[in-house]
Protein backbone atom coordinates (compact mmCIF):
# COMPACT_ATOMS: atom_id res chain seq x y z
CA UNK A 1 0.00 0.00 0.00
CA UNK A 2 1.35 3.43 -0.98
CA UNK A 3 1.90 6.50 1.12
CA UNK A 4 -1.24 8.10 2.55
CA UNK A 5 -1.38 11.86 2.03
CA UNK A 6 -3.34 14.52 3.90
CA UNK A 7 -4.21 17.92 2.54
CA UNK A 8 -2.38 20.71 4.35
CA UNK A 9 -5.65 21.86 5.93
CA UNK A 10 -6.50 18.34 7.16
CA UNK A 11 -2.98 17.84 8.54
CA UNK A 12 -3.14 21.15 10.43
CA UNK A 13 -6.62 20.23 11.71
CA UNK A 14 -5.26 16.91 12.98
CA UNK A 15 -2.48 18.69 14.85
CA UNK A 16 -4.98 21.19 16.31
CA UNK A 17 -7.37 18.44 17.47
CA UNK A 18 -4.69 16.23 18.98
CA UNK A 19 -2.77 19.07 20.58
CA UNK A 20 -5.59 21.30 21.79
CA UNK A 21 -4.17 24.37 20.03
CA UNK A 22 -5.81 26.84 17.70
CA UNK A 23 -5.79 26.09 13.99
CA UNK A 24 -3.44 29.01 13.24
CA UNK A 25 -0.86 27.69 15.71
CA UNK A 26 -1.17 24.23 14.17
CA UNK A 27 -0.59 25.71 10.68
CA UNK A 28 2.53 27.50 11.91
CA UNK A 29 3.85 24.34 13.55
CA UNK A 30 3.19 22.29 10.41
CA UNK A 31 4.90 24.85 8.16
CA UNK A 32 7.93 24.70 10.47
CA UNK A 33 8.06 20.89 10.32
CA UNK A 34 7.87 21.03 6.52
CA UNK A 35 10.55 23.75 6.31
CA UNK A 36 12.83 21.67 8.57
CA UNK A 37 12.38 18.68 6.25
CA UNK A 38 10.82 16.58 9.00
CA UNK A 39 7.68 15.78 6.98
CA UNK A 40 7.50 14.81 3.31
CA UNK A 41 5.19 16.72 1.02
CA UNK A 42 4.11 16.61 -2.57
CA UNK A 43 2.17 19.04 -4.73
CA UNK A 44 -1.58 18.83 -4.30
CA UNK A 45 -2.69 18.24 -7.89
CA UNK A 46 -6.39 18.15 -6.94
CA UNK A 47 -6.11 21.56 -5.29
CA UNK A 48 -4.31 22.93 -8.35
CA UNK A 49 -6.94 21.47 -10.67
CA UNK A 50 -9.77 23.06 -8.65
CA UNK A 51 -8.02 26.46 -8.77
CA UNK A 52 -7.52 26.18 -12.53
CA UNK A 53 -11.17 25.21 -13.05
CA UNK A 54 -12.37 28.10 -10.92
CA UNK A 55 -10.10 30.50 -12.82
CA UNK A 56 -11.40 29.22 -16.17
CA UNK A 57 -15.02 29.67 -15.06
CA UNK A 58 -14.38 33.20 -13.76
CA UNK A 59 -12.38 34.09 -16.89
CA UNK A 60 -15.22 32.92 -19.15
CA UNK A 61 -17.87 34.73 -17.10
CA UNK A 62 -16.02 38.07 -17.11
CA UNK A 63 -13.92 38.27 -20.27
CA UNK A 64 -13.36 42.03 -19.95
CA UNK A 65 -12.55 42.19 -16.28
CA UNK A 66 -9.56 42.47 -14.02
CA UNK A 67 -8.20 39.30 -15.59
CA UNK A 68 -7.12 41.34 -18.63
CA UNK A 69 -5.20 43.70 -16.36
CA UNK A 70 -3.79 40.95 -14.19
CA UNK A 71 -2.93 38.74 -17.13
CA UNK A 72 -2.83 35.01 -17.35
CA UNK A 73 0.83 34.82 -16.32
CA UNK A 74 0.22 36.67 -13.07
CA UNK A 75 -2.89 34.60 -12.35
CA UNK A 76 -0.92 31.38 -12.93
CA UNK A 77 1.85 32.67 -10.66
CA UNK A 78 -0.75 33.36 -7.96
CA UNK A 79 -2.18 29.84 -8.38
CA UNK A 80 1.30 28.28 -8.21
CA UNK A 81 2.00 30.11 -4.93
CA UNK A 82 -1.35 28.93 -3.50
CA UNK A 83 -0.54 25.34 -4.49
CA UNK A 84 2.97 25.60 -2.96
CA UNK A 85 1.42 26.88 0.30
CA UNK A 86 -1.02 23.96 0.44
CA UNK A 87 0.91 20.75 -0.27
CA UNK A 88 -0.11 17.21 0.52
CA UNK A 89 1.49 16.04 3.77
CA UNK A 90 2.69 12.53 4.64
CA UNK A 91 0.15 11.14 7.10
CA UNK A 92 2.47 8.42 8.43
CA UNK A 93 5.34 10.85 9.07
CA UNK A 94 3.05 13.32 10.82
CA UNK A 95 1.62 10.63 13.10
CA UNK A 96 5.11 9.25 13.75
CA UNK A 97 6.31 12.71 14.84
CA UNK A 98 3.32 13.14 17.15
CA UNK A 99 3.87 9.67 18.64
CA UNK A 100 7.57 10.40 19.24
CA UNK A 101 6.77 13.74 20.87
CA UNK A 102 4.20 12.09 23.11
CA UNK A 103 6.60 9.31 24.15
CA UNK A 104 9.28 11.87 24.97
CA UNK A 105 6.83 13.87 27.05
CA UNK A 106 5.74 10.78 28.99
CA UNK A 107 9.35 10.05 29.91
CA UNK A 108 10.01 13.62 31.07
CA UNK A 109 6.65 14.37 32.68
CA UNK A 110 4.31 11.96 34.44
CA UNK A 111 0.68 12.29 33.41
CA UNK A 112 -1.63 13.95 35.89
CA UNK A 113 -4.74 13.06 33.88
CA UNK A 114 -7.75 12.78 36.14
CA UNK A 115 -10.17 11.58 33.46
CA UNK A 116 -12.53 8.73 34.29
CA UNK A 117 -11.21 5.33 33.12
CA UNK A 118 -13.57 5.17 30.12
CA UNK A 119 -12.39 8.56 28.89
CA UNK A 120 -8.72 7.79 29.40
CA UNK A 121 -8.77 5.07 26.78
CA UNK A 122 -10.24 7.44 24.23
CA UNK A 123 -7.89 10.29 25.10
CA UNK A 124 -4.82 8.04 24.85
CA UNK A 125 -5.46 7.86 21.10
CA UNK A 126 -5.22 11.66 20.89
CA UNK A 127 -1.48 12.23 20.91
CA UNK A 128 -0.25 15.73 21.72
CA UNK A 129 2.83 17.25 20.09
CA UNK A 130 4.31 18.54 23.32
CA UNK A 131 3.84 17.86 27.03
CA UNK A 132 2.40 21.32 27.70
CA UNK A 133 -0.56 20.50 25.48
CA UNK A 134 -1.52 17.25 27.16
CA UNK A 135 -3.75 18.77 29.75
CA UNK A 136 -4.58 22.44 30.19
CA UNK A 137 -5.43 21.95 33.83
CA UNK A 138 -1.97 20.46 34.42
CA UNK A 139 -0.40 23.58 32.90
CA UNK A 140 -2.55 25.77 35.14
CA UNK A 141 -1.48 23.69 38.17
CA UNK A 142 2.15 24.09 37.16
CA UNK A 143 1.75 27.88 37.10
CA UNK A 144 -0.12 27.89 40.41
CA UNK A 145 2.58 25.80 42.09
CA UNK A 146 5.30 28.09 40.72
CA UNK A 147 3.48 31.23 41.85
CA UNK A 148 2.28 29.96 45.25
CA UNK A 149 4.48 27.02 46.39
CA UNK A 150 2.85 27.10 49.85
CA UNK A 151 -0.64 26.88 48.34
CA UNK A 152 -3.14 29.26 46.80
CA UNK A 153 -4.01 32.15 49.11
CA UNK A 154 -7.57 32.37 50.36
CA UNK A 155 -10.08 34.01 48.06
CA UNK A 156 -10.48 36.89 50.52
CA UNK A 157 -6.77 37.67 50.01
CA UNK A 158 -6.49 36.83 46.30
CA UNK A 159 -9.61 37.39 44.19
CA UNK A 160 -10.45 34.97 41.38
CA UNK A 161 -9.86 37.50 38.61
CA UNK A 162 -6.43 38.38 40.03
CA UNK A 163 -5.52 34.71 40.37
CA UNK A 164 -6.54 34.02 36.76
CA UNK A 165 -4.65 37.04 35.46
CA UNK A 166 -1.45 36.09 37.32
CA UNK A 167 -1.63 32.47 36.12
CA UNK A 168 -2.21 33.59 32.52
CA UNK A 169 0.74 36.01 32.73
CA UNK A 170 2.99 33.29 34.18
CA UNK A 171 2.00 30.87 31.42
CA UNK A 172 2.63 33.46 28.69
CA UNK A 173 6.07 34.23 30.12
CA UNK A 174 6.90 30.51 30.47
CA UNK A 175 5.88 29.82 26.87
CA UNK A 176 7.95 32.76 25.64
CA UNK A 177 11.02 31.59 27.60
CA UNK A 178 10.61 28.03 26.29
CA UNK A 179 9.91 29.32 22.77
CA UNK A 180 6.67 27.38 22.41
CA UNK A 181 3.24 28.62 21.32
CA UNK A 182 0.96 29.78 24.11
CA UNK A 183 -2.21 27.82 24.79
CA UNK A 184 -5.41 29.58 25.75
CA UNK A 185 -6.59 28.37 29.14
CA UNK A 186 -9.99 29.49 30.35
CA UNK A 187 -10.56 31.11 33.74
CA UNK A 188 -12.79 28.15 34.67
CA UNK A 189 -9.91 25.72 34.04
CA UNK A 190 -7.56 27.87 36.14
CA UNK A 191 -10.08 28.06 38.98
CA UNK A 192 -10.60 24.29 38.87
CA UNK A 193 -6.83 23.79 39.02
CA UNK A 194 -6.72 26.10 42.03
CA UNK A 195 -9.48 24.14 43.73
CA UNK A 196 -11.93 27.05 43.63
CA UNK A 197 -14.36 25.47 41.21
CA UNK A 198 -15.67 21.97 40.61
Amino acid sequence: MGEQWLSFVNAASLIARRSGVKFGEAETLLRGLIADGRISTEPNSEFKKSLEERYAIERAAKPESAFDVLGDAAARNHMDMAVADNPLVSQSELIELMNAADQASQVSEPSLDESPPGQQAASSQVIPLAPRRRNKRDRARQAITALWPEGVPDQSVLANDTLCRRVTEWLEKDCTERNIPAVDISDDTILRAAGRMK
